[in-house]
């Protein structure tokens, strides 16, 4: 029954199968397309046209997707290399900051330098400016001329006598002054000024020593349209009288009252100047002086002197009494 079954068909599909023989096919035949691709051929015959815009534009739109990608991937890399030279960017610039800071700290230290040797150098500026002021003073005190002056009463205090100016009556002494230069150099502008002036009732000599720094400051700086003065070598002294004395009013208000032993007295004191000039000074410059203080006294023999006197008549006794402070030189 199998066999029977089996004849007919199977020999029509053997003979279907098997290829006859001395026949071949073909060389150029095309090949059938995959199953796949010709499924999607015959499903896009049966798409409509919408359906087959929407496929093109999905196909589009992973296009622009895989572009995107594509884009986003270079950016990456681009910025990744990007930040790469930023931080090697950044790096350098720290090492130039540094090295600026290491140069801007080495510029502080030479200005620091340079202050200590401007500092020194102002210091020995100083230095030699002194050093040559000393020697310029040294020089000027070395060959400056110097002047002194000495007195000696040549008529005693005469008391009461008429003024012949004024016509108040009057205390007058005449006093002979020798001024020598024992310097160096010539003085010039030489002038001297001198007077007797009573001594306060409290035996002070105030008043006198006022009087004297009035007049004497007065002629640090002499008007250079009054006396010039005169010419004073070395060595050569000058010898020239003087009549000094105060009014008797001035006298009357120093005579002490009411005092034991003094009651009705008055003393006196002789003060004065000489002011000049060195040849090689300019007449800008104040004036050298030489300034004098005596006591009129009467001298004890034990030492010591008795300085007060009636003020009348004439007082021939009175000597001058040199003070311990009473001679300054400039």
């Amino acid at each position: 029954m199998e066999d029977e079954d089996e004849g007919p068909t199977n020999r029509s599909d053997a003979a279907k199968s098997t290829p006859a023989v001395g026949k071949s096919e073909p060389k150029d035949a095309i090949p059938p397309k995959p199953a796949t691709e010709a499924d999607l051929e015959q499903v896009e015959k049966r798409m409509s046209s919408f359906e087959r815009s929407t496929l093109r534009w999905t196909r589009a739109s992973v296009v622009i997707v895989l572009a995107t990608a594509a884009f986003i991937c270079l950016q990456w890399l681009e910025m990744r290399s990007g930040g790469k030279d930023t931080h090697d960017l950044a790096v350098a610039a720290g090492k130039q900051a540094d090295r600026t800071k290491d140069l801007a700290d080495r510029m502080k230290e030479q200005a620091d330098q340079a202050k200590i040797i401007a500092r020194q150098v102002i210091v020995q500026a100083e230095a030699a400016r002194n050093a040559a002021k000393t020697a310029a003073d040294q020089l000027v005190l070395g060959e400056r001329p110097w002047v002194k002056i000495k007195h000696r009463i040549v008529t005693p205090l005469t008391f009461d006598i008429g003024g012949r100016t004024s016509g108040i009556p009057v205390a007058l002494m005449t006093i002979e002054d020798t001024i020598e230069n024992v310097g160096q150099t010539v003085a010039i502008n030489v002038l001297s000024w001198e007077d007797v002036i009573p001594v306060d009732r409290d035996h002070s000599i105030r008043t006198a020593r006022a009087r004297q720094k009035e007049y004497c400051d007065a002629n640090r700086h002499p008007d250079p349209r009054g006396l010039s003065g005169s010419t004073l070598f070395p060595h050569d002294p000058s010898i020239q009288q003087s009549i000094v004395g105060p009014q008797m009013p001035k006298v009357a208000e120093a005579t002490i009252r009411n005092e034991p032993g003094l009651n009705g007295k008055v003393a006196f004191v002789l003060v004065g100047c000489v002011f000049y000039r060195s040849s090689f000074e300019p007449r800008s410059m104040s004036t050298h002086q030489t300034r004098f203080i005596y006591w009129l006294g009467v001298p004890y023999s034990e030492g010591g002197f008795q300085p007060y006197v009636i003020p009348s008549g004439v007082a021939g006794e009175l000597r001058l009494i040199t003070m311990p402070d009473g001679f300054t030189a400039d």
